[in-house]
């Protein structure tokens, strides 16, 4: 895969989930550590798993250093699996970035983004699963080992007449950056629950209510294939577990998976977690 550099720095500046102004900045670094950086009080911490916990409510993933927050970054790491490396992340004014700022980042860093080499990949030798539940309720996320490429894909169920999938990939010959398919990926709703919200965020002017789905009256088939490409976009957070110089290759298949799922996920793909596992296996 082509690793990608930001050759400006991007700025998005909006309105956080609680409607207060929040200004989000990624910017290139000029020393090329093939790494990804939360600046914190003057400090730049590297983005690795040790600080992504669950945020408000398990229904975010947040880098969390002390008292300080990053939430929804998993609405910043689609850039990650698509291949930029070496820039650092800086949230002012809110511990919540500009909300749903995943489509207004890639329309800006698209115009920043520069081939920079290759990344090698790295192939976990074991299919690893999470999984949560029973059939017919059971939720799972799976890694299955491949060479070289990425494949994603998400399925969702809400209940009868209520299923939906998307896929995505990334292949050496076609790389997404300039593929108008990651546009879909990265605009994709998530879903507003539960529903009485709907009636509240309508009283109180919450300014984010159009990029919101809100069942049952946004029903229709695309619906649940929007759903299931916003989980496309959360899960891409998989590929922090890459070591530096290299990117997660392999099928990565989501089924009504949460957040809890993904980052158990994530760390039991890690390196060392790998290699644990084989000297356990040898034992």
């Amino acid at each position: 895969m082509k690793r990608l550099k930001l050759l400006r720095p991007v700025r998005i500046e909006g309105y956080d989930f609680w409607n207060r102004r929040s200004l989000l900045i990624i910017e290139p670094l000029s020393k090329n550590t093939d790494a990804w950086y939360w600046r914190v009080d003057g400090k730049d911490l590297p983005v690795t798993s040790k600080l992504m916990a669950l945020g408000p409510w398990g229904r975010t993933v947040s880098l969390q250093f002390e008292e300080h927050r990053l939430n929804e970054f998993e609405h910043l790491a689609f850039l990650h699996m698509l291949g930029l490396r070496n820039v650092r992340v800086e949230l002012i004014g809110s511990d919540w970035p500009p909300y749903m700022c995943s489509e207004a980042l890639w329309e800006k860093a698209l115009l920043s983004l520069w081939p920079d080499g290759v990344l090698e990949p790295f192939v976990p030798h074991a299919k690893r699963e999470e999984r949560f539940g029973k059939q017919p309720r059971l939720r799972q996320v799976i890694y299955v080992p491949m060479d070289n490429e990425v494949e994603i894909r998400a399925e969702v169920d809400y209940g009868p007449g209520k299923q939906g999938s998307a896929q995505f990939c990334i292949t050496e010959k076609a790389h997404p950056s300039w593929d108008a398919s990651i546009a879909q990926i990265v605009r994709a709703r998530t879903l507003g629950r539960p529903n009485v919200l709907r009636i509240l965020a309508g009283v109180f002017g919450w300014k984010h209510y159009s990029k919101v789905l809100w069942l049952p009256s946004d029903h229709c088939e695309y619906t649940y294939h929007e759903l299931a490409q916003h989980k496309i976009l959360d899960g891409m957070l998989l590929s922090f577990a890459a070591p530096r110089g290299m990117f997660l290759s392999g099928s990565i298949i989501f089924r009504a998976s949460d957040h809890a799922m993904d980052l158990a996920l994530l760390r039991a793909l890690e390196p060392q977690k790998i290699a644990q596992f084989r000297s356990a296996t040898a034992a």
